[in-house]
């Protein structure tokens, strides 16, 4: 099935793009450092922006049936996020709330409490 959206009718310049999205992120983060300042995190927001896709865009390439190479490029994209946030937040360089509330509403994460029957 063709992907429909004409804007990314590639999925190798799609794949490409997120990549440069975290190549960005971590030239920006070099000179934050340098300049004493906290690390830019990679968000979904931001690599929507950079995709230049909207939150239907992004649903539609993570569910529709065709768009699987898509999906993968996106899943490895929050994979790539989640590994940004983890360790930052293990040893307490992230504010725990605003931390954990996006990564539940953005990424899907849940305590083990609200899992419990």
């Amino acid at each position: 099935m063709p992907v429909k959206y004409l804007a990314w009718n590639d999925p190798e310049l799609f794949d490409q793009t997120c990549s440069q999205y975290f190549e960005l992120v971590a030239s920006k983060n070099e000179k934050r450092l340098e300049d004493g300042k906290k690390a830019y995190p990679p968000t979904l927001p931001g690599l929507k922006q950079h995709l230049k896709i909207t939150e239907s865009d992004y649903k539609m390439f993570k569910t529709k049936p065709g768009y699987e190479a898509y999906r993968d490029v996106l899943s490895f994209a929050e994979r790539e996020i989640e590994s940004w946030v983890t360790p930052r937040l293990m040893v307490g360089e992230l504010n725990v709330a605003g931390t954990m509330t996006v990564m539940r509403n953005q990424h899907a994460w849940r305590d083990s409490s609200a899992e419990k029957t």
